[in-house]
Formats: C-alpha cells, sequence, structure tokens
C-alpha cells in the first residue's frame, strides 16, 4: 500500500469522526485513505479554525480537542455545558487523504454520499491542498453548520470500525456503477447530502427529505383519481418497502403505539402545512408527531433506508415508481 502521510499533497477533514479503529490507514477507493490525521495536518486545522473564529464576541469551542460536559444534571435550572480539552492523542482531527492532488480531492464527496446509504453517515469538512509548501483551503458550505451544532454537544461524533467502512466502500463502488431506466439514484443521494445545508430547525429540511423520498417512489398524480394523490402513493409504497428495509424505521419515537399508515399520513400533513405556509400544530392535531424534531429525524432515517433500498433492489423501487 502506498505511504498516505508526507507524500499526501491533498486531504479532507471528515468532520464527524469521534475515533477510527483502524491498524493502517484504510483505502476507501483507489487513491483516498481514511485514517487519523498526522499531527502536522492536525496543526493546519487547529490554526484554519482559531483564525476562522478570531472576531466571535463570545468564545467558541473546538469541538475537536475539547470534549462537552454537562454540568449540574440533577439542577435543570442549573444545567450546562463546560468543555474539558482532550489530550492531543485523542484529537478528533480524522481525514480522507487523497493521492493525485487537487483532482482527487472531489472523491471526498463521494465517499460522504456513499456513506448515507448506510448507518454512518459522514460530513465533509474544509479541503486542504499542499502545493510547492503553499496551502490551499475549500471550505464545504455543510462544515459551520456542523461547527454550529457541535457547540454544545458531542452527539454528532461517530466511532467508525474497519468493517463499517469496509461497508461504505462496497456501497461506493455498487453507487459508482449503478444504472437503472427508472430510478436515479445517484441524484437523488446528492439531493440527500445537499440538504445537510439548511439548518435542523428549519423545516423546510424535513420537506427536502420528503421531496427526494417522492422523487424515488412516485409518480406525478392524476388530478382526476383521489387513489392517486402523493399522499397515498406514499403512505402505500413506504408500508410495503418497510418490510424489506435493512432496520425497522424508528416509530417508536412518535407518541404511544398508532397504526403506521395513519403516521404517514401526520407526517404528509406536516408537510402540507410547511408546504402552504401554515402553522403546524404539534400540541393538537399533530401530538402524535411529538415535535418537529422528531420528524425531521424519523423521514431522515425513512429516506436514507429507501436510498439504499433502491441501490439493493432496483427493479422493485424502478417498478413502484412507475404504479
Amino acid at each position: 500500500m502506498a505511504e498516505t502521510g508526507a507524500s499526501t499533497c491533498a486531504f479532507c477533514l471528515i468532520s464527524n469522526l469521534r475515533s477510527v479503529d483502524l491498524s493502517r490507514p484504510f483505502e476507501i477507493m483507489p487513491g483516498a485513505y481514511l485514517r487519523k490525521a498526522t499531527s502536522n495536518e492536525s496543526a493546519v486545522f487547529h490554526e484554519l479554525f482559531s483564525e476562522s473564529y478570531a472576531g466571535a464576541v463570545a468564545p467558541i469551542r473546538n469541538p475537536y480537542e475539547t470534549r462537552a460536559v454537562l454540568v449540574g444534571a440533577t439542577d435543570r435550572a442549573a444545567e450546562h455545558f463546560e468543555y474539558a480539552p482532550l489530550p492531543e492523542s485523542e484529537f478528533r482531527y480524522h481525514v480522507l487523504a487523497l493521492v493525485g492532488g487537487n483532482a482527487a480531492i472531489y472523491g471526498a464527496r463521494d465517499v460522504v454520499e456513499a456513506s448515507v446509504l448506510t448507518p454512518w453517515h459522514l460530513e465533509e469538512g474544509p479541503h486542504i491542498t499542499m502545493n510547492r509548501g503553499r496551502v490551499g483551503i475549500r471550505w464545504n458550505r455543510n462544515h459551520p453548520i456542523f461547527m454550529e451544532e457541535a457547540q454544545y454537544t458531542d452527539d454528532q461524533f461517530i466511532p467508525l470500525t474497519e468493517s463499517y467502512l469496509a461497508e461504505i466502500s462496497s456501497v461506493l463502488t455498487r453507487l459508482k456503477a449503478f444504472a437503472h431506466p427508472s430510478v436515479r439514484l445517484r441524484e437523488a443521494v446528492r439531493a440527500y447530502s445537499g440538504l445537510r445545508a439548511i439548518p435542523e430547525d428549519s423545516p423546510f429540511r424535513f420537506l427536502g427529505y420528503v421531496s427526494v423520498l417522492e422523487s424515488v417512489i412516485t409518480h406525478s398524480p392524476k388530478p382526476t383519481d383521489p387513489y392517486d394523490s402523493l399522499t397515498r402513493q406514499v403512505r402505500q409504497k413506504m408500508l410495503l418497502l418497510e418490510r424489506r428495509f435493512r432496520q425497522p424505521l424508528p416509530y417508536e419515537i412518535f407518541l404511544g403505539s398508532v397504526d403506521h399508515g395513519r403516521l404517514w399520513n401526520l407526517l404528509y400533513a406536516y408537510r402540507s402545512a410547511v408546504a402552504h405556509g401554515a402553522q403546524p400544530d404539534f400540541a393538537k392535531e399533530l401530538k402524535v408527531l411529538k415535535s418537529p424534531g422528531k420528524a425531521l429525524s424519523f423521514m431522515r432515517t425513512a429516506t436514507s433506508l429507501l436510498l439504499r433500498q433502491a441501490l439493493d433492489e432496483p427493479e422493485l423501487v424502478g417498478d413502484l415508481h412507475q404504479c
């Protein structure tokens, strides 16, 4: 295997990795190795983030060099987070190191997009290129949102193992080769990944996941056929597909034990309220959904599992799209 330390001329921060259990760098695609950052690479990111937030009014946490500690957990009124420094050996800087220069660095996007078809969704951070002693930086538009969300919690960070990376690598190979006349999977995956640029507290991110889901399994409804509505198409097709998903949909996050079909109707009622500028009522009509955050979490998972099913069973999903 090629050396991927000092000889690497380009690397991309994978934003949300807590740890990577590897004995050596993992070649996730040709010329792209996922590993813990070297001390020199960590120093580049440290300086980059220090300069980026130097003018902030309040102190900005660097979540790659600190851990969040919940203080006052026994007293809800006094509950807050403080930050404890991590030893350098536990810094969370992990990179996709790319051999081949500027052209190869765009492979990071392919890896991140493939990961959304697995349980381990990766986040793409800034890209660094080293050329004759000069450092070039290309920011990913999603990274500032990730940094903002990571100010008060470590929940965004995930661990990876070699077997998890092998799964992402396998999915990436299959996704690159995917071709089906009725399933535009690569476009749907790219659209899904792009929604990360919308903050989680915006209802339009929920709407985005619904739109991606619809693009895969629905056709334009016939205005004269009430049984051909988008709501009915999605409800019936997802009830069929969920029996085949690699993991169960998390219905348990909602209130009580409710028929799955009715829950899809409620999710679509929320979707309609957002799309038409109405005020969703989670205290009454949408009480079962509990909150916009719960609805978003469910729809994000449902759409991800649907995209993976399209990769595994394109003929079935293609037929559902047509019918």
